[in-house]
């Protein structure tokens, strides 16, 4: 399927210094679950309540509709990597960006 709206020269979502930490808010304002895909790095998702994280490594979450997961990486690759966010809708669309690691 093809992404919509992605362009390879629009400005990244974000930009983050090899080396750092890198902390994200995903928040999936769709009716429906939406699968959020990082490429480049895996993530762990953060607690809800401030006090930690999961003891697993990611690279895909589903968020339920309404709600907001928080993630976190140690951006360690430098380039240019995708994000992707699509509803569990068969026929939804994709929904691509690119962030940079320097």
């Amino acid at each position: 399927m093809t992404p919509a709206n992605f362009a390879a020269s629009a400005a990244p979502a974000f930009r983050a210094k090899t080396g750092r930490i890198v902390v994200l808010a995903l928040t999936n304002r769709a009716a429906i679950a939406t699968v959020f895909h990082l490429h480049g790095h895996h993530f762990r998702l953060l607690d809800r309540l401030d006090d930690g994280w999961k003891p697993f490594w990611l690279d895909a979450l589903a968020v339920e509709p309404g709600q907001t997961q928080r993630i976190a990486f140690a951006a360690e690759y430098a380039g240019r990597w995708l994000i992707e966010a699509a509803a569990v809708d068969w026929a939804a669309p994709r929904l691509v960006r690119w962030y940079g690691v320097e």
